[in-house]
């Protein structure tokens, strides 16, 4: 069984890779996955393998238009009590999104779809 840390890394991920515009995973799409859900995305941000948007350098934070924050930040904005969590977007680190398993739930379900990392070197 995995544990929630991997079921929401596997969710970020797969709906990163997925979405057309490899959208970010709104975290109150992740607050029905289990108790404790908040403190596994922020032991996933210090692990460098999830950043966070917040919306607050860029309006729309479904979409990651500046480089991550520093993760002291992130995990300072994540304790804010007056987190909205329908407005703040969690995405898989470029890092999380090399390793050879991020583009599936099991690492063998299926082929990976290429990254915009991926997509970049080809040019």
């Amino acid at each position: 069984m995995a544990s929630l840390k991997q079921t929401l890394l596997q969710r970020i991920t797969r709906n990163y890779l997925d979405s057309r515009d490899f959208n970010g995973t709104p975290l109150f799409d992740l607050a029905g996955i289990g108790t404790g859900w908040m403190r596994a995305l922020r032991a996933l941000v210090r692990e460098g393998k999830v950043s966070v948007v917040f919306g607050d350098r860029h309006p729309n934070a479904h979409i990651k238009a500046f480089p991550s924050e520093h993760i002291e930040e992130q995990l300072a904005k994540l304790k804010s009590k007056q987190l909205e969590l329908q407005r703040v977007c969690a995405y898989p680190t470029e890092g999380q999104l090399a390793s050879p398993l991020s583009g599936t739930a099991s690492g063998n379900s299926r082929r990976p779809r290429r990254t915009r990392a991926w997509l970049s070197r080809r040019r």
